[in-house]
């Protein structure tokens, strides 16, 4: 398996499981933890990964993107909801509830 084979199968694998170790993933595609490092760095300047310091070596993580919203925006949203007519009021209802799912409110 070459560098690019590597990597598009490392960033498979932090797609799939949101993070893993240096160590773990030396370990899975059969190459040193230095490798690993250099794959993650070519990786994350273009992808959404993130290396994160541990005391067992730390590891790294896929960052999918999300939505982050405050409690805030969500009472700004409610209070919005309740000008609109009532057709447009009830798909602002599905986008808060849609947005609820995703943010956790």
């Amino acid at each position: 398996m070459d560098a690019e084979e590597r990597r598009s199968e490392i960033l498979h694998h932090l797609s799939m499981e949101g993070s893993d170790t240096m160590t773990n993933m030396a370990h899975a595609f059969n190459v040193s933890v230095r490798t690993i490092y250099r794959d993650i760095d070519a990786l994350s300047r273009t992808y959404p990964i993130r290396c994160i310091r541990g005391r067992y070596g730390g590891g790294v993580v896929y960052e999918k993107e999300s939505v982050r919203l405050s409690e805030r925006h969500r009472i700004l949203l409610e209070r919005l909801s309740k000008s609109l007519n009532k057709q447009d009021s009830r798909t602002m209802q599905e986008i808060m509830w849609t947005l609820a799912q995703v943010c956790g409110w």
